[in-house]
């Protein structure tokens, strides 16, 4: 099974971690929605930037 964990990357380049254990990812109205494991939801607004799927990373762009 391949999770991720999911960062937000701002302006200043800076990775923020917002979620571990993503099984999912859909646009939903504009927003990216990350759903775990588990069941829990995420809302982002911003584009995925990388995905990597050996490291098990997301790299989410901040919108502006």
């Amino acid at each position: 099974m391949c999770l991720g964990k999911a960062f937000v990357e701002n302006n200043n380049n800076e990775l923020n971690p917002i979620m571990e254990n993503v099984s999912q990812i859909a646009m939903e109205n504009g927003l990216l929605v990350l759903t775990s494991l588990f069941g829990e939801q995420c809302s982002v607004s911003g584009e995925v930037k990388h995905i990597d799927f050996g490291n098990s990373k997301i790299i989410i762009k901040e919108a502006n």
